[in-house]
């Protein structure tokens, strides 16, 4: 789950329209966003959003070698353009 706090209306309304289009997105190298919630208080918006679980992260990926460095960044890009 990720929380997002939010200050003002505007901020919200490009935030909802984001997640709203996450949420269509379907790639085998995009994180899935499965709901999100949006909770309005005195103190600001808090928008929770319930996302599919990331196996490993590359903080503790050791690279064998430089092709197997270029496949994991052949695999970021592949999710990037998806996005983009």
């Amino acid at each position: 789950m990720k929380v997002i706090n939010i200050t003002n209306k505007r901020d919200e309304l490009k935030a909802i329209e984001e997640i709203k289009r996450m949420i269509k997105l379907r790639h085998p190298r995009v994180i899935e966003l499965y709901k999100y919630s949006v909770d309005e208080t005195n103190a600001g918006t808090h928008i929770y959003m319930v996302m599919q679980r990331m196996q490993s992260d590359l903080s503790s990926y050791k690279f064998r070698d430089f092709a197997d460095k270029l496949r994991v960044i052949q695999q970021i890009v592949e999710g990037l353009r998806m996005l983009h």
